[in-house]
């Protein structure tokens, strides 16, 4: 296979599966397909597979199945050995993790956010955690459509993992608390997640308002002096504070964040701008 071959595979794959099955299938589940993809899976497996463990109706799947093999030929029906002879990539800082995220879906993170610091509540502080925890339940609700029903001990993100939702990152600073963590924890972490969530929702909102300019941020740790018994979740949070900055991202408008197709609007973006 000619170098370059693969990349440009999956550019194709990844606006096929946009424009006509993006309606029907979640950004993590689109995420999940094009990954397995690019590790060699045919779509006759992967299709298989999603019917078995998956909630969609098999219609669904049968649609994405005739898209995707229209896109990939070969790999349609038999898994394929994305082999590289020779491949180097130099270590640098400025290598990160990208995700696709349809605009619906960010839009959701935006607005579950916006719900847990728009009202700052009155009461003890006792009485903005459960309101905090009240607005964070009530906006999954939302977003997944259907009662929340959560085993003890089991981490928000868990929960959104266990049906297509909104993608959620590893050691997302948000999501790894469970419900009781964030009622019980101690008064100065609660004060640092409540200020993540109030940041990143800055950061998000910067770049839909300007998606063809860089978004740039600062993190750094917060002094143990401040919170002596934070716990290591705690530690996880960072205080981000966003950067004046008017860098495009690149020479014309086409380099940018958002992309459409269609009429549909979906993003690039670094993992770590997920809460």
């Amino acid at each position: 296979m000619q170098s370059g071959t693969i990349n440009q595979i999956m550019a194709q794959l990844a606006k096929q599966v946009v424009q006509q099955v993006g309606h029907h299938f979640s950004s993590s589940t689109i995420n999940e397909v094009i990954l397995k993809l690019r590790a060699g899976q045919s779509v006759k497996d992967i299709i298989e597979q999603g019917m078995r463990e998956g909630d969609l109706p098999v219609l669904y799947w049968q649609l994405l199945e005739k898209e995707l093999c229209q896109t990939v030929n070969e790999q349609c029906k038999h898994s394929v050995d994305h082999r590289v002879i020779d491949a180097y990539i130099p270590v640098s800082d400025q290598i990160v993790e990208e995700i696709w995220i349809e605009h619906r879906d960010l839009d959701n993170w935006k607005t579950l956010l916006r719900s847990l610091f728009k009202e700052e509540g009155q009461g003890g502080e006792q009485a903005k955690r459960q309101e905090f925890v009240r607005a964070l339940k009530e906006e999954l609700m939302r977003i997944l459509g259907e009662p929340l029903l959560m085993e003890a001990g089991e981490r928000l993100g868990d929960v959104l993992r266990r049906k297509p939702g909104l993608p959620v990152r590893e050691h997302s600073p948000l999501m790894q608390y469970t419900v009781e963590e964030i009622i019980k924890m101690q008064r100065c972490e609660f004060q640092r997640l409540t200020k993540w969530v109030e940041d990143i929702y800055g950061l998000l909102t910067r770049l839909t308002a300007s998606p063809q300019f860089k978004v740039a941020f600062s993190l750094a740790d917060f002094p143990d002096t401040q919170c002596s018994r934070v716990s290591a979740k705690g530690r996880n949070i960072k205080h981000l504070k966003l950067l004046a900055t008017a860098e495009p991202l690149g020479p014309s408008d086409e380099y940018r964040y958002d992309h459409t197709f269609r009429g549909d609007t979906i993003y690039s973006i670094p993992k770590d701008f997920l809460p």
